[in-house]
């Protein structure tokens, strides 16, 4: 009994901290005052999931205890996506109001655990699969970004994170309380690590370092490659690879691409092949050529890839392209 006390005892100081923090964060002012927020909210998820588990392994637990640790755990995946989402977002102060759907689980499962607390175990165990998806997707945008490179920070986070998801799906499977509270108290520790780790480096505090001055020679070199060599037309290119046939760092020629074509790394690509897509479009009403032949010549991977690209970069498909536009005696618009 005395264990179990003192692993409470721990792992609620920790959860305490946290939201303490996060009180912090919420005061805080910085250019990335959402990034700032969304962070403090994500502790104060983990804290109530944190809070749950201790009134668990400390006695009988309430049906509004069962909802609060549910919505808690349901609210981390969604959070952390749009942490990443918004990273480079610095300008922005809330959410787009679509994105609040994906906080609908978490508050309608709280509100049917609430009232009907038998359904935990398939509760807690759907969302927490679902956090891990929402992981993945973070990392995928989290390697999008442009400052991926040197940012341990959120490497750090991504990593504390699911670290936390295995914990989570290791408790379900813990049969004693001294094991289940361990679980707790290692979930507490991670998030110690991250909460400390955030005040010392007190990253959220500086405003983004202005940017370098560009060297010219490497903005022709790049610009060059991509518009004269056309190096967009390679099915395999990726911004690493890239950077390795420059012997430039990706992380400069995301940056340099972004500064000369207004566009992330892909958009770019995928614009320099629409725009060859079309002109091959215009071409292809003499010549007959397949629209999958098409795609294929300037560099993508599979028509469906190509069909995606044309319709987000001209509002519709190719075929509805050419009628509206290259059909007509007068050309283009």
């Amino acid at each position: 009994m005395n264990t179990l006390l003192v692993l409470a005892f721990f792992s609620g100081n920790v959860a305490s901290l946290s939201i303490l923090a996060s009180l912090y964060f919420f005061l805080m002012r910085g250019a990335s005052k959402l990034k700032i927020i969304l962070l403090g909210f994500l502790f104060i998820a983990i804290s109530l999931r944190v809070l749950k588990s201790i009134i668990f392994f400390s006695g009988s637990i309430p049906s509004l205890g069962i909802a609060m640790g549910f919505f808690g755990l349901a609210c981390i995946g969604p959070i952390i996506w749009f942490y990443f989402q918004y990273q480079d977002k610095p300008n922005t102060t809330r959410i787009q109001r679509k994105d609040y759907v994906h906080l609908l689980p978490a508050i309608i499962g709280s509100i049917i655990l609430a009232i009907v607390p038998d359904f935990s175990s398939v509760f807690y165990r759907s969302i927490t699969a679902l956090l891990f998806i929402y992981l993945a997707f973070s990392f995928i945008r989290c390697k999008n970004t442009s400052n991926f490179k040197y940012n341990s920070w959120n490497f750090l986070l991504l990593v504390a994170v699911a670290l936390m998801g295995v914990v989570f799906v290791l408790q379900f499977y813990m049969n004693t309380i001294i094991s289940y509270a361990m679980g707790t108290v290692a979930i507490a520790i991670i998030l110690l690590v991250i909460v400390v780790g955030a005040i010392k480096t007190n990253f959220l505090a500086l405003r983004p370092r202005p940017a370098k001055k560009l060297n010219p020679q490497l903005i022709h070199k790049v610009k060059n490659t991509v518009e004269i060599e056309k190096v967009y037309l390679e099915p395999t290119l990726t911004l690493d690879s890239l950077g390795r046939k420059l012997d430039i760092p990706s992380y400069m020629v995301s940056q340099i691409i972004k500064k000369e074509y207004k566009k992330t790394f892909p958009e770019t690509i995928n614009h320099f092949r629409i725009n060859d897509a079309i002109e091959e479009l215009n071409e292809s009403l003499l010549k007959e050529t397949k629209i999958e032949s098409i795609a294929y010549n300037v560099g993508f991977n599979t028509p469906s890839a190509f069909y995606s690209a044309f319709r987000k970069t001209t509002g519709m498909n190719p075929t509805e392209y050419q009628k509206k536009y290259l059909l007509r005696p007068e050309g283009r618009a």
